[in-house]
């Protein structure tokens, strides 16, 4: 009886320990679940600045465009005339 008592005890002892090591791991985990989250929300940030960056730039160009168009109609109906 006392053998059987002694291997239960052996059981519950591996057990206990290998429970401690998932609990490690799940711990682990989750800090690098909680790291990833935070490179996404900054990275998601990064991309809208830019596209806010992109919007700027192409609004600038459309304006530069437009006012070269406008000198270029401005000369050539003073030269037709």
């Amino acid at each position: 009886m006392s053998k059987k008592i002694c291997q239960l005890e052996e059981v519950q002892s591996r057990f206990q320990s290998e429970a401690e090591i998932l609990n490690v791991d799940l711990e682990k985990a989750q800090n690098i679940i909680a790291f990833l989250e935070r490179a996404k929300e900054q990275l998601e940030r990064q991309v809208e600045d830019l596209k806010y960056v992109k919007a700027v730039e192409q609004k600038k160009a459309l304006a530069r465009k437009d006012d070269i168009c406008t000198v270029w109609l401005l000369k050539t109906q003073t030269k037709t005339t």
